[in-house]
């Protein structure tokens, strides 16, 4: 894996820079954790019904992408580099996915580079590779919105067989999501504006975390993550993680839990809205009590020393202590940065294997 681009390192994220040369923008991908999460049951298409509040945090990644000229004739070039050798640069990667899937869906060419840094701990349940995949799908849309970088994007003309394969596939994968009609395709041929609801769309049939990653904040997210209703801020928590160096895949942790089929569907309404903004207003004590993570027991059965590093947390005064995702990252709120800092000591000088990083709730950035 090669090192990160040093172009424009010390930019501020969000900012669009653009000469004849070429176009960048940089930006932050923000971790999550989740509040609660509750798996309702396996559906009739094998996905699993999600019912779960997520939080983004301060901890993120930064991307930057870089857009040069190319010729008409030419197909499409996505470079990804990173600073982390153990991530793949190859298009299993999500970031270039992520590219690759929205220079299809909207019929563009592009001569792409992706910088990426990361920050996030792999495989750990706080969507770092989602949040890469919806900072690559919004910077591509700033660029694209943008006059003076949209000459970067070329209109492609013909897609090769496979391209047109790959295409006819998402576009029957939002046919399944949104037969219900949560959001209807109403694109023309020509692109004016790339709008939010279009990138939910896409990032949907990338991973059930990027629709979330794309939105920020406070939600409550449902279906299989695309079903998103916002929350009340619960920004500027102090928050303590705990990276394990053991792994969950996520594929054998719903595998683990052996979902039932469901048989009921019934999304979310005002109340329940209502509701947990109640919890949340109260405060970590009423969180603890109302929210819970369904994947524990099948984390704790396979890693139970990890009950340990929970019994910790408690003892060093936080009253909210979860995993986040399938596992195994554990983190742990509290009601000042003073106890936080105090637990990060404690815990630090513990011995326990893995990393310690503090970081607070944040809405989103930019």
């Amino acid at each position: 894996m090669k090192k990160i681009h040093p172009i424009f390192s010390s930019q501020r994220t969000d900012k669009i820079r653009v000469d004849r040369k070429q176009a960048h923008c940089k930006l932050r991908a923000q971790a999550k954790i989740n509040l609660s999460l509750n798996i309702l049951g396996k559906r009739p298409d094998n996905y699993h019904q999600l019912h779960s509040i997520m939080q983004s945090l301060a901890l993120h990644d930064i991307i930057e992408l870089t857009l040069k000229p190319i010729n008409p004739a030419d197909e499409t070039i996505i470079s990804l580099f990173s600073d982390n050798a153990a991530l793949s640069s190859g298009k299993e990667n999500i970031a270039y996915r992520s590219a690759k899937t929205f220079l299809e869906y909207f019929k563009l060419k592009a001569n792409l580079t992706i910088s990426l840094v990361k920050n996030i701990s792999l495989a750990a349940g706080l969507a770092g590779g989602s949040a890469n995949g919806a900072a690559v799908l919004r910077g591509l849309a700033n660029l694209y919105n943008n006059p003076q970088s949209r000459i970067f994007f070329q209109c492609a003309s013909s897609l090769n067989q496979d391209d047109s394969q790959d295409t006819s596939n998402i576009t029957n994968f939002f046919n399944n999501i949104y037969s219900a009609g949560h959001i209807n395709d109403e694109r023309n041929n020509q692109i004016n504006v790339i709008t939010k609801a279009e990138l939910l769309k896409i990032a949907v049939s990338i991973g059930a975390d990027v629709p979330f990653c794309l939105q920020r904040g406070t939600a409550l997210c449902e279906g299989i993550g695309e079903i998103i209703s916002p929350l009340n801020s619960f920004s500027g928590k102090p928050v303590l993680i705990y990276s394990p160096p053991e792994t969950v895949l996520t594929a054998e942790a719903f595998q683990e839990l052996n979902a039932q089929p469901l048989t009921k569907l019934k999304l979310a309404d005002q109340k329940t809205f209502d509701h947990y903004n109640q919890i949340i207003h109260t405060g970590l004590k009423s969180m603890n009590e109302y929210f819970s993570n369904d994947f524990t027991s099948p984390i704790l059965h396979k890693y139970p020393h990890l009950q340990n590093i929970c019994h910790a947390f408690k003892q060093t005064g936080s009253q909210f202590v979860r995993f986040t995702g399938s596992g195994p990252t554990i983190f742990a709120i509290y009601n000042s940065y003073t106890k936080r800092d105090y637990a990060l000591n404690k815990l630090e000088q513990s011995g326990f294997p893995g990393t310690f990083t503090a970081t607070y709730t944040q809405d989103a950035w930019d």
